[in-house]
């Protein structure tokens, strides 16, 4: 393969440590398949002496094609795959050392989660109170930092949840040896232990395995880093292959530090920088380069490209979300009218929940799409919950929606309940749902479970009352929070909890937005819509679909045109991380990573305002839009009355980020200078710690905890009587008492 200086320069390196830094769109496989394939062409190595590891099974395939290619035959005997593939077949040779049987098996996600519910009842821990997903993140990130269930009950300290996991996790451990099984956090972590307590075996490796090379080195956890250290400690012959701008996983482990101090860590090591870029225009470029130079945990570099400048990066000031929406699909449109295909178009969002004003403008526009690595808005199951419940509201006798959300969120009603139920209602030839009342006169549902089916059919009986005549969004907040949905997610207080709050949160905008039309209840047409939505909306083959996705699993892809969308304080960078230094560095190298994925056209977009829990939220355009430079980029409003010309470049204002100041920006009466956030001042600050406030139902309280998030404000208050509940202030209609 033809290649460029600093690609040939990686490629003959010869004994020693070597870091390629290389830049996104640089040619990275490409050096790792030449040098594998000069190892084993020049004698210096035969491939049995060859260790390449990746993070995916994918890149792995692709790899070992491209290797067997150029070496043939021979490229069979290379050690290449995923570090879980490599360590598995280690283990299935020394797992006895690690106390594994021969044949041990590996449990996936779900045996996982399976296992720690078995382990919670052991415990008596209520699940409701810790859900066992939560459990499994905590303990899949201790093995990635290879604590086993002693080490990590030492660091827990006094922190009571902590502790919980850790007795969890070590009646989890037992279980899994008597079950003769391992989970994937183990792979890594038993192949470390086994390779340091064991000289003689480690020394055996580390002369079999005498080259190793390593692709996507900054996303290495530190089980990894000590694997590959244990090989490498005996030639030191170790490539590794990375962008420490497009370390973007530190929330599942990843370690940027093993990038950034290589040099450290492997004395005398070469460090090659791959900066040409093949992918993308020299605006977009410089624009990514503007924005991520902000970091100061890197290593500094220079991407260029011969591509030529392109055009200027496009960015998109909307008055809401909607707007922002339309914009999009306006320069889809107008891009498939003139025959481009929609394969070249990708958007790309912060979470999953922004992708709802998008799929309902597409849908109307005709535009085909695809989630990539996600599910449709309407397939999310949070939101086919909360659809049953307003359509059992709507229709008591859908049994289907009874069945999906009697016991959603848990209250505790398990099968052998609902199925004594279910054939209750079939002898009574009544829905399930009208057959509550004597089902429990009857005598047939024991104890609590009397109580809590009682409970579900009065507040459900309650809501159903004057359901059609009252607004759907004042419907939907209630229903919201006398289920418990939005209580039992705010408890759950984890990353995907949060998540589904913001999918939730877009519902409620969805529903908020709907104009009915006709005589029938507005609900009625809102569920009747909702039912007609296909997976399939007139896809046209020929030209493909326009591409959806996060940015996380945008890394390494690229289109000629991208869509950034949501680039506001809150949600790039996102609100967990606006208060922490490593996690705010975190979202710029996201921002950069969506940025370099662009071919052609880069359009950045955000929204002032966007729905939150039915109510109006004002947003300040992101920090990073800031960081754009002026000669690359023109601003272009959207349902602003904005002048193009006067908005093309912002001015920070002082004192904060991200509070975008327009001077002439707005025609007719309005200011010279216009902060776009109109709320006033005690409203921007929110609720705090302390503050007497009035809720509609339980009274006036105290909050105890709150905390800031992209789903809303998560608050702790207590109210009188001792009452304790923990809600979203937007959604709870919380106010100053």
């Amino acid at each position: 393969m033809e290649l460029n200086p600093q690609q040939q320069m990686a490629v003959e390196h010869g004994d020693g440590p070597i870091l390629i830094l290389a830049g996104p769109g640089s040619g990275k496989t490409r050096v790792l398949v030449n040098r594998i394939a000069r190892l084993v062409a020049s004698g210096t190595a035969h491939p049995s002496q060859i260790l390449a590891v990746t993070f995916t099974n994918k890149a792995a395939d692709q790899m070992r094609t491209r290797v067997g290619e150029l070496v043939g035959s021979g490229a069979r005997e290379i050690a290449l795959g995923t570090f879980h593939s490599v360590c598995l077949r280690f283990l299935r040779r020394h797992g006895e050392a690690a106390g594994l049987s021969e044949k041990f098996v590996v449990y996936d996600e779900s045996d996982q989660l399976a296992l720690i519910k078995e382990c919670m009842n052991e415990l008596n821990i209520d699940r409701d109170r810790l859900p066992p997903r939560s459990i499994l993140d905590r303990m899949s990130r201790a093995k990635d930092a290879c604590l086993g269930p002693d080490e990590f009950e030492a660091e827990a300290g006094g922190n009571p949840y902590l502790a919980r996991v850790a007795k969890v996790y070590g009646i989890y451990q037992r279980r899994l040896g008597e079950l003769m099984a391992a989970d994937f956090g183990d792979l890594i972590r038993l192949a470390v232990k086994v390779l340091e307590e064991d000289a003689n075996l480690r020394e055996s490796y580390q002369r079999r395995w005498r080259y190793m090379l390593v692709d996507e080195y900054q996303d290495t956890n530190h089980a990894q880093y000590r694997f590959l250290a244990c090989i490498a400690a005996g030639h030191r012959n170790i490539c590794v292959v990375g962008d420490d701008d497009q370390s973007i996983y530190r929330w599942r482990g990843a370690d940027i530090s093993n990038i950034l101090r290589f040099e450290e860590d492997f004395p005398g090591a070469t460090v090659v920088r791959l900066e040409q870029n093949y992918r993308s225009t020299s605006s977009i470029l410089s624009s990514a380069a503007s924005v991520v130079a902000r970091n100061a945990g890197r290593k500094p570099k220079e991407i260029w490209t011969a591509r030529g400048i392109g055009s200027k990066v496009t960015l998109l000031t909307c008055e809401s979300e909607r707007r922002e929406a339309q914009a999009v699909a306006d320069r889809i449109v107008d891009g498939a009218a003139a025959g481009r295909s929609y394969r070249d178009y990708a958007v790309f969002y912060r979470t999953n929940a922004q992708s709802r004003p998008l799929e309902e403008v597409f849908r109307e526009r005709g535009v085909p799409y695809r989630i990539y690595g996600g599910m449709r808005f309407y397939e999310r199951a949070e939101i086919k919950d909360v659809l049953a419940y307003l359509r059992l509201i709507v229709d008591p006798s859908d049994d289907m929606g009874f069945l999906r959300i009697i016991n959603v969120p848990a209250r505790g009603l398990g099968k052998t309940t609902v199925a004594r139920l279910k054939t209750f209602a079939a002898s009574k030839g009544c829905s399930l749902f009208d057959a509550i009342t004597a089902f429990v006169e009857s005598g047939e549902a024991r104890g609590a479970q009397s109580k809590r089916l009682v409970e579900f059919h009065g507040f459900m009986r309650e809501l159903s009352e004057g359901a059609l005549e009252r607004p759907m969004a004042e419907l939907m907040r209630d229903l919201l929070e006398r289920s418990g949905y939005v209580e039992a997610l705010v408890e759950a207080s984890t990353i995907e909890s949060e998540a589904r709050l913001e999918n939730i949160n877009e519902l409620v905008a969805a529903v908020e937005e709907f104009v009915p039309a006709g005589d029938s209840p507005a609900l009625v047409q809102f569920l009747d819509q909702v039912a007609l939505i296909s997976h399939a909306d007139t896809v046209d083959q020929d030209k493909g679909t326009v591409t959806m996705m996060t940015l996380h699993i945008a890394k390494g892809l690229e289109f000629p045109v991208v869509f950034m969308v949501g680039m506001e304080e809150g949600l790039l960078p996102h609100a967990r991380s606006i208060d922490d230094p490593d996690e705010l560095e975190e979202e710029r190298r996201l921002c950069y990573v969506g940025m370099t994925r662009a071919m052609d056209d880069l359009y950045m977009a955000h929204a002032f305002r966007r729905s939150h829990f039915g109510q109006a939220r004002y947003n300040v355009a992101s920090r990073f839009l800031e960081d754009v430079p002026s000669e690359h980029s023109v601003r272009v409003p959207v349902g602003l009355g904005l002048k193009a010309s006067s908005v093309c470049h912002p001015e920070r204002s002082e004192g904060s980020h991200g509070i975008l100041r327009h001077s002439g920006a707005f025609s007719g009466p309005q200011d010279d200078s216009y902060d776009f956030d109109q709320r006033p001042p005690e409203e921007r600050e929110g609720l705090t710690k302390g503050m007497r406030v009035a809720h509609p139902s339980f009274g006036v309280g105290i909050v105890k905890a709150c905390q800031p998030t992209s789903a809303g404000t998560k608050v702790t208050v207590q109210f009188r009587g001792g009452l304790t509940k923990k809600l979203i202030a937007e959604l709870a209609g919380l106010m100053p008492a």
